[in-house]
This record gives structure tokens, C-alpha cells and sequence, in this order.
């Protein structure tokens, strides 16, 4: 009652049953519970209680068989007393991948209905049905189908209802609601402090007589025995008649103590943490073992870089050298060709040329400071209007030349002309 309406995907315990049969699957433990409770209305005030019971049903594991009792009545109005008779279990179906089995389960009705306290009743035969889907995230939802009676007096419902457990102490949850032509939804809240001990609750309650009312309550868990109490207030005005209250126990046998509960948390907390610890301290050795072995590789690596490097520079050198030999013996060729070229050529019988005016001699050796682009033929061009002449330069300055390339900034001698 605590959360009002917004109950069916998170039912469980003997009370679960009266809300989603589906609840009370794969009980741990025998358990027995009881309910009292009243609404006030302006058509008279109507009071209730309840009984219940469930255990495992060992022939079949997850199963659970329970019976429960509610008793309904209003002052001077209808009253209705119900047996229910439930079954629940978990179930897997085949061919559906599912992380946690479904919950499904179902209660037996057989029903008294009276339309006042003096009445004969009438007696009717009824079911409820339904199933819960858990995720491993912290998120159920359920159907939940009610009052399939023979009893024209009691409107079937149906609930759809679903929750979500936020960091395990706060549940959000929240139940649409059809009966008849009535459509409503119903918001709930849960809040759970020092492993259950105390949960605050609040939500939308109940409307007796389409009173709209609030509900808020609490819960304490001195297991073996837990205990809830709820109110429900009026929200439409605070004079108008309305509202109640609700006391709940539960009783679980053979369940452990809260307080050996709360140590057996704390010791399988500490258990969970001191194996943590273990396993940071495993990866962070082999975290070490691995940068240590990634160091090796890295001077390795290092150790043949500086190898190539000087591989690298050692045949930069070789190539050097080999340019200058390779220039040396393109110039002793061309030197050759050129000796050769003077010897085989015939001398020929000189003709009687008009002498020309004499021009001015240039005055050899000359001197050249080198520029940037200066190459040994255009220095002979510039100097012998030939760039073939370049050897004679190249004669000269052999020690100002570097791979047939004129050092820049070096003074050349240009020697007279062949």
C-alpha cells in the first residue's frame, strides 16, 4: 500500500500473491503473512484483512505452492470474502534466448460475495494470472491479469506494470491500471538504506469510491520478521473523507538474522574487494612484465637503428667517393679523347688570310669568385665562349670542386685558353 498501486512487477512474499501471482516463483523460504487494514469513504468506511502462506514446492524446483485469505467489508455495504490458491514457478522457454527465466504463476479463486452484512452471499469461482520478465540491468516487467470470476460483481482488471532498480537502493516503478471503463496509472517510489533495513515508499494509492488519494509508508526488515505500514491521504481536499492506513507483517522460517545477514554482506563485500585487490595486483604484474618486455623490444630496436644509421652514413660515403671517381674518370676520357682527337688530325697547309686588326690581349690567369649555380661549364663559357673547354678549369681549381660541383664562395683561377 506504501507504493499505492505500483506494486505488480516488483510483487514477492506471501502479500506479492494479491497482487501478481507470478511474484511468490523460486521462494527461498516457507513464509507467512498477514494484512489489516481500512479506507474511509462517504459511502462508510471499509475495513480488510488478509492471511497468507507460501513455500517451495520441492517435487518441482523454482515452484512454489501457496493459499492465502481476504476478507473485504464496508460499513453497512457489500463484503467479500476470498480464498485464493497459488502456484508459481520459474520458467524458461525453449527457443528463447532470455538472461534470467520468467516468473510465471497463478491463483485459484473461490469467492463469497455479499451485497450487505446481513445478505446470503453468493458464491463464485474466479483466476488470476500472471508473469514477471528480469533483467540482468535491474528492469521487470509484468502482466497481470485479475478477477476472471463467474461473479457478475467483481469487474475483471488487468495491470501492466514495470520497475527499475537504480544503483540497488532506489526502485522506480510504475503500473498502468484498466477495470472496466476506469484507465489509470500509478507512479511508485522505493527507497532502501543500510541493506534493507528501512525502505521509504510512496505512490498514487487506491481510489475507493473514484476518491483520489495519495499513499506513503515504510518498511523494516528485522528478519526473520518484517514489518509495513502505509497511509493513504486524500488529495482532493484534506476535510473530504477519505484516505487510510495498513499494518503488514511477514514471517520467514529458517531465513537468516538481519544481522547475520548484514555481516555475511560485509564479509562477502570484503571477500569481493580483497579478491579485486588480487586481481589488480596480478595485472599490475603483468602490466610490469609487459612494459618491461616492451622496453627490451625498444633498445633492441634502438640498438639495430643506430646500426642502419651508420650503415646508412657509411654508404653515403662510399657513394661520395664513388662520384668523385666516377668525375675523375669522365674527366681523364674526355682528356684522352681530346689528345687523341689532336694527334689523328692531319695538319692542314695554311692559307693567306688578311691579317686582322690585332684585338687586346686578356690577361691570364684570371681570377673567379664563385656563385650560387656556378657550374664548370658556364665558366667556360663565360670565360672561353665554349663550354666545352670546362677541363681546363677543372685542371686548375681540383681542389675547389666537390663532386664536379664549384664550391660557392671559393676563388677559381681561370688559366689561359688551350
Amino acid at each position: 500500500m506504501g507504493m499505492g498501486m505500483a506494486y505488480s512487477s516488483i510483487a514477492s512474499g506471501p502479500d506479492g500473491l494479491f497482487y501478481n501471482p507470478a511474484g511468490t516463483a523460486n521462494t527461498p523460504y516457507t513464509q507467512t503473512g498477514g494484512t489489516m487494514g481500512r479506507l474511509d469513504s462517504p459511502s462508510g468506511p471499509m475495513s480488510y484483512d488478509a492471511l497468507s502462506y507460501v513455500r517451495p514446492y520441492d517435487p518441482k524446483n523454482t515452484a512454489t505452492v501457496g493459499a492465502a485469505y481476504l476478507g473485504e467489508q464496508q460499513t453497512g455495504g457489500p463484503g467479500q470474502n476470498t480464498l485464493l490458491l497459488n502456484y508459481a514457478q520459474d520458467w524458461s522457454p525453449q527457443g528463447i534466448p532470455l538472461t534470467n527465466p520468467l516468473q510465471v504463476g497463478a491463483n485459484a479463486q473461490f469467492i463469497n460475495d455479499s451485497k450487505s452484512p446481513h445478505s446470503a452471499g453468493t458464491f463464485g469461482l474466479g483466476l488470476d494470472a500472471g508473469i514477471i520478465a528480469r533483467s540482468n540491468s535491474g528492469i521487470r516487467t509484468s502482466l497481470t491479469i485479475m478477477n476472471l470470476t463467474t461473479e457478475s460483481n467483481i469487474p475483471a482488471a488487468l495491470d501492466l506494470g514495470s520497475s527499475y532498480v537504480w544503483h540497488k537502493w532506489l526502485t522506480i516503478a510504475g503500473d498502468i491500471y484498466q477495470q472496466q471503463h476506469l484507465l489509470e496509472f500509478y507512479p511508485g517510489l522505493e527507497a532502501s538504506f543500510d541493506e534493507g533495513l528501512l525502505k521509504l515508499r510512496t505512490g498514487k494509492g487506491f481510489q475507493l469510491d473514484g476518491i483520489p488519494a495519495w499513499a506513503a509508508g515504510f518498511g523494516i526488515d528485522l528478519s526473520p520478521v518484517t514489518l509495513d505500514v502505509a497511509w493513504d491521504f486524500p488529495t482532493s481536499s484534506i476535510n473530504r473523507q477519505g484516505g487510510g492506513y495498513e499494518v503488514s507483517f511477514n514471517y520467514y522460517f529458517g531465513a537468516p538474522s538481519f544481522w547475520s545477514k548484514f555481516v555475511g554482506n560485509a564479509a562477502a563485500e570484503a571477500e569481493s574487494l580483497k579478491q579485486e585487490i588480487e586481481s589488480l595486483g596480478e595485472k599490475e604484474s603483468q602490466t610490469l612484465t609487459a612494459l618491461k618486455t616492451v622496453q627490451t623490444g625498444k633498445d633492441i630496436t634502438q640498438g639495430e637503428l643506430n646500426v642502419l644509421d651508420s650503415r646508412v652514413k657509411d654508404l653515403q660515403n662510399e657513394y661520395q667517393s664513388l662520384q668523385r671517381k666516377n668525375d675523375d674518370l669522365n674527366y681523364q676520357i674526355k682528356k684522352a679523347e681530346l689528345k687523341n682527337k689532336l694527334l689523328n688530325t692531319p695538319p692542314t697547309r695554311p692559307q693567306a688570310i688578311p691579317k686582322p686588326k690585332a684585338a687586346p690581349k686578356a690577361l691570364w690567369p684570371q681570377r673567379c669568385v664563385i656563385k650560387a649555380g656556378d657550374t664548370l661549364r658556364s665558366l667556360a663559357k663565360k670565360y672561353y665562349h665554349n663550354p666545352d673547354d670546362w677541363e681546363v678549369i677543372y685542371d686548375a681549381n681540383q681542389d675547389k670542386i666537390e663532386r664536379g660541383i664549384p664550391q660557392e664562395g671559393s676563388v677559381f683561377t681561370i688559366p689561359s685558353p688551350l
